[in-house]
């Protein structure tokens, strides 16, 4: 590991203002830190280069949401080719198919809920498609994340009883 952490142009991390140190993390900076009571050296964060309110805004949010994408999508590629039903009164996809579609891209995202990855998901399917006109078949997938604990604040002081 790293012993002393340093910045580019030779400053050690220690010797920066905590303010500073705050500043370049909010800018959405890597940099590496140190712990107290910890040995070695570990990254600030993990930032991205998009936006801090961005669903790929870390790189554990990048991998979470690739991972689920191309697990939903190994999922439904043996659907290709395969028909959809309509309900004929109405045009739109049958009820059956959108629950058969939905169960089929579920799958992925219940493995990763199962092993500890998203915290919940939901995948839609808009019966009103026009797919006799398109042939494409769109999922809107919704995530719910695994937050990261990032900071701590501890609060401790005498009481009278407890």
């Amino acid at each position: 590991g790293i012993n002393v952490p340093a910045f580019g142009d030779g400053t050690l991390y220690r010797d920066l203002d905590k303010a500073l140190v705050e500043q370049l993390d909010k800018a959405r900076y890597l940099f590496f830190v140190t712990q107290p009571g910890q040995t070695g050296s570990y990254m600030n964060d993990s930032h991205t280069m998009d936006s801090a309110i961005s669903d790929y805004a870390s790189i554990e949010s990048v991998r979470t949401m690739d991972k689920g994408a191309r697990g939903v999508r190994a999922y439904l590629i043996p659907e290709l080719g395969g028909n959809v039903y309509v309900d004929p009164t109405t045009g739109q996809l049958a009820s059956y198919t959108v629950a058969h579609l939905e169960t089929v891209a579920n799958q992925a995202l219940e493995a990763m809920e199962r092993d500890g990855e998203l915290s919940g998901y939901n995948v839609e399917v808009d019966p009103a498609q026009d797919v006799a006109s398109t042939g494409l078949v769109e999922f809107v997938i919704k995530n719910v994340a695994v937050p990261v604990m990032r900071h701590v604040r501890i609060k401790i002081g005498f009481a009278k009883s407890v």
